[in-house]
């Protein structure tokens, strides 16, 4: 399965191209951008609703640039945006 996405802010100047794979009513989604970075992009159509979780993907390259004075923070995916539409 392929889809991309427009954000006029973060994924400037184009489409951001993503793969994935649908197992019955949820859609798994991945794309990166800036080499290491990603997104994964979860939908769940089950019932009468429709839910979507957008997660950012930290790498483990990025750690190392972390200013000391900051909170710690670790690698992997994190939630941007969750949302749901009956």
């Amino acid at each position: 399965m392929e889809a991309s996405w427009f954000d006029t802010w973060h994924q400037q100047p184009g489409l951001m191209h993503f793969t994935g794979e649908r197992a019955g009513d949820r859609i798994d989604l991945r794309g990166t951008y800036l080499g290491e970075w990603g997104w994964t992009v979860s939908l769940d159509l089950a019932g009468e609703a429709v839910a979507m979780t957008m997660c950012n993907v930290v790498p483990e390259s990025a750690l190392a640039d972390v200013p000391p004075e900051m909170p710690p923070m670790s690698a992997g995916p994190y939630d941007v945006m969750v949302a749901r539409w009956a």
